[in-house]
């Protein structure tokens, strides 16, 4: 090669490594830039100052500030106001550690790495959700921890999956109001559905025969009237709410096997399916079918598909591996959730602070008990799918005796589920749903609830806290 080919190829690998560089830059700063407005307004800790009781919140999406609208409405700053309006005496900074989509694992740690600098007198976490999220995919090592190498691998193996991947059928808008609005007419509404008996399976034939004289399009026809089905179930109960569910599900399965491709007619077809436990395995079969045809699933839909232990099917671990993602085979979720648990309180201890472990909204606290019990009722699922539960209140180890339950039951009440009016006065979504939940982020009325729900524990249990503040 001659000098001149050479210096032009070196200086090509410099301009390469130097853009490699500048976007690997880019990409750290705008996931720095998402949490960086959590960090700033957090309140700066003075561990001189014998007035401040120093409490730091752990989380999730839930807990974090990005997702609530800012620091003034979220729970961790609400909580804060509350406190300082209570006239405990003490100075109360609520310093919020939470991250969006992360384990208890990646939580627990975060405590350990920080308690030193921040010298908390207490410690809230509300984790176990994203438990499904391996670790190891959280803070991977060398070059996998590097943005443009995740980046890289994702949009290779995601543009690779789309090459491959089949087309589902799609309508134009003017069919799918037409078709929605024929099966609105021909099935009664959810309220008579939720009502009286026979009517959700009566409803179900009607819609099988709306679906045949809709030809090709049958799929969409059956999709709106499972969502119909499953929307009633919402305000049924006992023998017609499983009825509702069971059509639902009936129909979703059916505008599978016809358009396997559509994701949404698999998320619907999941939706049902946690109304029915029954139906797991069936479930598991369709969504397989869906995505050997083609289905992508999107992120709620995969750890749907992670609670029914599908990843070593080739094509689901495919799916993983493109969102660089791994699974651990060592030991059920549960097991996992629980050791979190366990080390976030040892943390808690060593540190000298105080560890208060709350319930996610509409959870049992004795749900949560049942992770420090001395002889915890064993569990096959994961915690998010346990956490309505409410097992025989057994004896705690003694190394957990002290610490201080918050409940945030109230939200079963007051919300009620996601098809009643009143869950939007509370929640946005309804992101758990795919893992066993009947919650999701809050609005700011749900975060006033978490923050008073919090702050009445505090307050019920200030003589013990003042007197173990250092």
């Amino acid at each position: 090669m001659s000098p001149l080919n050479l210096r032009r190829s070196a200086a090509a690998c410099l301009s390469l490594l130097l853009g490699l560089a500048v976007l690997e830059l880019t990409l750290r700063a705008a996931g720095w830039l998402l949490v960086a407005a959590q960090a700033w307004q957090n309140p700066s800790p003075s561990p001189l100052d014998r007035t401040e009781f120093r409490i730091v919140t752990l989380g999730e999406s839930t807990t974090a500030q990005f997702w609530s609208g800012g620091r003034d409405v979220s729970w961790p700053g609400l909580l804060e106001r509350y406190l300082n309006e209570a006239g405990l005496g003490r100075n109360f900074k609520v310093i919020n550690l939470a991250k969006g989509g992360v384990s208890s694992f990646f939580l627990a740690e975060e405590f350990e790495l920080n308690a030193g600098r921040l010298r908390p007198h207490a410690v809230i976490s509300m984790m176990g959700v994203n438990d499904w999220i391996p670790y190891e995919y959280l803070r991977a090592p060398g070059a996998g921890s590097l943005r443009t190498v995740k980046a890289a691998v994702w949009l290779y193996r995601a543009a690779a999956g789309r090459l491959r991947a089949g087309k589902p059928r799609l309508l134009d808008a003017a069919a799918e109001a037409r078709i929605e609005a024929g099966v609105r007419a021909a099935l009664p509404q959810a309220a008579r559905l939720a009502s009286v008996p026979r009517l959700g399976a009566d409803a179900a034939k009607r819609a099988l025969e709306l679906a045949r004289q809709e030809g090709a399009n049958g799929w969409h026809t059956l999709y709106c009237a499972s969502k119909l089905l499953l929307y009633a179930s919402g305000t049924a109960s006992g023998d017609i709410k499983k009825s509702l569910a069971a059509g639902a599900f009936d129909l979703a399965a059916l505008a599978v096997e016809q358009n396997p491709a559509h994701p949404a007619l698999s998320r619907q077809l999941a939706d049902a399916a946690n109304l029915l436990p029954e139906k797991r395995g069936r479930t598991r079969e369709l969504l397989l079918f869906a995505i050997r045809s083609g289905m992508q699933p999107d992120q709620n839909l995969l750890t749907y598909l992670l609670v029914l232990d599908v990843s070593d099917e080739p094509e689901v671990a495919a799916m993983l591996a493109a969102r660089g993602m791994t699974v651990k085979k060592d030991g059920n979720q549960y097991q996992g959730t629980m050791a979190a648990y366990r080390r976030l309180a040892a943390a808690a201890r060593r540190s000298g602070c105080a560890y208060l472990a709350m319930q996610y909204p509409t959870g049992k606290t004795a749900a949560l008990r049942n992770l420090f019990a001395a002889a915890p009722k064993p569990y096959g699922e994961p915690f998010s799918r346990t956490i309505y539960e409410a097992p025989a209140e057994a004896p705690l180890l003694p190394e957990y005796e002290g610490i201080i339950f918050i409940s945030n039951e109230n939200f079963s009440e007051l919300a009620g589920r996601p098809s009643s009016p009143s869950y939007r006065e509370y929640f946005t979504d309804n992101f758990a749903g795919q893992v066993g939940g009947r919650f999701g982020h809050t609005t700011t009325k749900g975060h006033a609830l978490i923050a008073r729900n919090a702050a009445n524990a505090i307050i019920a249990h200030w003589p013990q806290l003042a007197r173990g503040a250092r």
